[in-house]
């Protein structure tokens, strides 16, 4: 079970469990150790085969350690709430909306503790699911988020901390994970910090500013609530202007099908391109009934004018929403960094210039679509398709896109 690794902080063993006398043997070695056992709804009388000698040895073995102050008797029921009562407290205290799980990971050599925050939206659909909250960590140290996509690890500008936990409000996108790192080699800077602030604050950098002051830099969208600060101030954040949706995009879908000979030509797709002019962006399959058995390569453009008229913008990001498969992402012909597929959205303000802005985006899909008409033919290690029939697949960009224009703002900590 390896102890020294996966840091268990007690075993529980309940009255149902069909037990071995070698399994009881190193039950007893780690009580006598001093793991915490906890025994839930009574000691388990099973045995694994009949053994009547054996199963009168774990019996007496069992009942041996029960008087440990380690060993602890709880009923079947609430097993949460008796760990709770005997201090065994999770690492992570989640308060959200939604399902959360946490998972743990150690990187000893560099002093850093992992903690992968899942928002599970198995019961929604593509795009939905979004959940708010805040997870308490068990943690020390100064927390940062670590993007799995672009590999950019930033430090968390707004946290509660004691002695001994971190508390972190966090917006997870449906079926998002969220990764937090906590450096233990770090200390926070003294002085005034943020405690909280809007999900819709879409980054915030610190620096060093004249006389050991600090300046953090906040990019802000369209905040209903204000920023918090440890002294107490509620600050209040400025309106950009409103988002911008694409629309008006062209289309050209490079599609991979059948080679005309597969036996004499196995490793190459028959390529061919359709092109379409779309107002609004619905999956391939919607476009044309023709599309219904096409996968492939879609290569999207549009445009969109910058600054906005109604109000100011800094700079802005771009949002995709959620994206079925793969896209990769130009701007003015700047390419974006990799994008999170449960929740597409980068920072294109260092790319927008006055006037017209061109966006390009291609997306990929898998094979399924194009397999469809013709999948009980394949053969593979000499054998047909043994499967059902392939499902149908919405391919494409299936959610609005949207440019999201956001105030900057610097306050002097």
């Amino acid at each position: 079970m390896a102890p020294e690794r996966q840091a268990f902080k007690a075993l529980v063993l309940r009255a149902n469990e069909t037990l071995t006398v070698s399994g009881v043997d190193k039950l007893v070695e780690w009580a006598h150790a001093g793991l915490p056992i906890i025994v839930s709804g009574g000691l388990p009388q099973n045995l694994t085969g009949y053994n009547v000698s054996g199963t009168q040895h774990v019996r007496s073995a069992l009942a041996g350690i029960v008087g440990l102050d380690n060993v602890h008797i709880v009923p079947y029921d609430n097993l949460a709430a008796s760990l709770a009562g005997l201090g065994f407290t999770p690492r992570t205290a989640v308060s959200a909306e939604r399902i959360w799980y946490t998972y743990w990971r150690e990187d000893a050599n560099a002093s850093i503790s992992y903690a992968y925050v899942y928002n599970d939206a198995y019961d929604s659909e593509l795009g939905e699911g979004a959940s708010t909250g805040s997870v308490t960590f068990a943690a020390t140290g100064v927390p940062y988020t670590y993007d799995a996509w672009t590999g950019e690890a930033t430090r968390i500008p707004a946290y509660q901390q004691t002695n001994t936990t971190i508390t972190i409000s966090l917006s997870v996108a449906g079926n998002q994970s969220a990764i937090i790192a906590f450096h233990h080699n770090e200390t926070a800077s003294p002085g005034t910090s943020f405690l909280s602030m809007p999900g819709s604050v879409y980054a915030a950098s610190s620096q060093a500013s004249y006389g050991g002051a600090r300046q953090v830099t906040l990019k802000v969208g369209n905040a209903s609530e204000p920023a918090l600060l440890s002294n107490g101030t509620a600050l209040a954040l400025p309106t950009p202007a409103a988002s911008i949706d694409l629309a008006h995009w062209a289309l050209t879908i490079e599609s991979w099908s059948r080679p005309t000979d597969p036996y004499a030509d196995q490793t190459r797709s028959a390529l061919s391109n359709h092109t379409y002019n779309l107002t609004t962006l619905v999956a391939w399959n919607e476009i044309s009934p023709s599309l219904q058995n096409v996968s492939g390569r879609g290569f999207y453009s549009t445009s969109f004018t910058w600054p906005p008229s109604n109000a100011a913008a800094d700079g802005a990001m771009l949002s995709l929403g959620a994206i079925v498969h793969t896209a990769r992402v130009w701007v003015n012909g700047q390419q974006l960094p990799p994008l999170d597929p449960t929740n597409a959205i980068a920072d294109i303000g260092a790319f927008v210039v006055k006037g017209s802005n061109r966006v390009e985006i291609v997306v990929s899909t898998t094979l399924g679509n194009a397999l469809r008409p013709w999948y009980h033919e394949t053969i593979s290690s000499g054998t047909t398709w043994l499967g059902p029939a392939p499902i149908e697949q919405a391919y494409g960009l299936v959610q609005p896109v949207s440019v999201l224009p956001y105030r900057t703002l610097i306050v002097d900590l």
